[in-house]
């Protein structure tokens, strides 16, 4: 505690270097605890699902298709006779035009298999989910509602269970609502409604529009429910030369969900490491200088008695301070930043709700304020607790630069710095030029004051 005090007191002494050194770490610590707090919202924290770990998506593939969605018929036969999921369900999404009320307006919507809340294992805060029995034909004229949808056109009211909805022509009662952070399968979905397929519809093969999301069965791998799948595919498939693999594709709902985005953020992630290991170079050298300054004051408490690691504590508790204070700093401009993206709400960014300063951002940033602290503050405080006593006491060692190891550790630093330095600087000159060929590209026609636009009308009336 004396330590720390003692160390309270240099910095206020030095406004201009504990500015410049508080700054200099803020920059660091905000900029990685911002790309980490979206790392760990986006990739690390597990979907906000019953075992997240066994929910897949089963795709379609062909010749020219990576990924296809399903008919209902292959869907219902799936459904039906497979050996590797506890729940299979399916879904598309669509728009409803809402009439009515004060005014009307356009929803994203989804029709979906109503057993789809025991899949992912969630419950509506007010009501109820779907029964068996309404993803039966004639029987699906119930609608969950999104929880914002709840607060902005019914008022948050507890008495709006029962009440109906006017959907493209089609009157609907509503049965629940979602809670606020829920998003399955669309993020922006604010009405499900059930499948409810026709006789008709079930038997249609040659028309894909179904996304499927399923649950593996404890125990059962990846593996083993292709080989179910791609089984009762072929034995229901019309065409002989069904392709080897089935023509199907499962993949871990996670990835799925992630996409493309995983290396992109795991790039900005090593970028501003780069940023961090830049800042503490900088730092460090600034205590080499400050401490080079401080050479008396160290001579006399060797020559008192103090021992090397007695030496080095003092000052490796004034770079603790520093990283704290930087820290704190750090984790206000992370904040800021977060604030900015989710104004933004990047359309290619996934799982957007997720990211936020939660306690593993915490302990993130407080990991990285200790090691920030031992890495800018260890080599300055070990070089100054083996410095020569007598030298240091004269009064030219006022002024000394510390001899050629000094010397030669600040050089080395300054030259990482300047390297670091260069490599972010390319790699953000290329991505400029980039991004600059790309707004360049002819489009072949003259965008300016072109706009584009879509009227959805409904099915039952047009």
């Amino acid at each position: 505690m004396n330590d720390t005090l003692f160390a309270f007191r240099q910095l206020r002494r030095s406004p201009a270097f504990t500015l410049i050194a508080v700054m200099t770490i803020a920059l660091g610590i905000g900029a990685n605890t911002a790309i980490f707090s979206v790392v760990n919202g986006v990739l690390l924290k597990p979907l906000p699902y019953v075992a997240p770990e066994r929910l897949v998506k089963i795709w379609g593939t062909g010749p020219q298709l990576d990924r296809a969605p399903s008919s209902p018929a292959a869907y219902l036969d799936w459904k039906r006779e497979n050996q590797s999921f506890d729940h299979l369900i399916a879904y598309f999404g669509t728009g409803f035009n809402v009439s009515g009320g004060d005014k009307p307006e356009r929803l994203i919507g989804v029709k979906i298999s109503a057993d789809f809340l025991p899949l992912v294992g969630r419950e509506p805060v007010l009501g109820r989910g779907f029964s068996l029995q309404e993803d039966e034909p004639g029987r699906g004229r119930v609608v969950l509602l999104s929880y914002g949808l709840w607060q902005r056109r019914f008022g948050g009211r507890g008495d709006v269970i029962g009440q109906t909805l006017t959907m493209n022509d089609n009157s609907y009662t509503i049965v629940g609502v979602m809670p606020k952070d829920f998003g399955f399968p669309r993020r922006n979905a604010e009405v499900w409604t059930p499948l409810a397929f026709s006789d008709k519809e079930r038997v249609v093969r040659d028309t894909n529009y179904l996304d499927i999301v399923a649950r593996l069965k404890d125990g059962v791998t990846i593996q083993q429910a292709h080989a179910n799948v791609v089984a009762i595919k072929r034995a229901h498939s019309t065409n002989p030369n069904t392709s080897e693999n089935g023509g199907i594709k499962i993949v871990p709902l996670t990835d799925e969900i992630v996409g493309d985005v995983r290396p992109v953020l795991y790039l900005l992630f090593g970028a501003v490491g780069f940023v961090l290991l830049i800042a503490c170079a900088n730092v460090t050298n600034l205590l080499l200088a400050r401490t080079a300054e401080r050479q008396k004051e160290i001579g006399i408490r060797r020559a008192l008695g103090a021992s090397q690691f007695r030496i080095v504590r003092l000052l490796l508790a004034e770079s603790a301070v520093l990283a704290v204070i930087g820290a704190a700093l750090g984790l206000l401009f992370a904040s800021w930043s977060i604030d900015v993206l989710i104004a933004l709400k990047p359309a290619n960014l996934p799982r957007l709700q997720e990211i936020t300063i939660n306690k593993p951002v915490f302990a993130f940033a407080f990991l990285l304020a200790l090691l920030v602290g031992a890495a800018f503050g260890l080599i300055p405080a070990l070089q100054s607790s083996k410095s020569e006593i007598e030298p240091a006491l004269r009064e030219s060692g006022r002024t000394a630069t510390g001899g050629v190891t000094r010397t030669r550790t600040r050089n080395l630093l300054v030259v990482s710095e300047v390297a670091l330095a260069l490599v972010l600087l390319i790699g953000a000159g290329l991505m400029i030029r980039s991004f600059s060929r790309l707004l360049s590209v002819d489009s072949g026609f003259n965008p300016e004051h072109a706009l584009t636009g879509y009227v959805a009308l409904p099915s039952p009336k047009y």
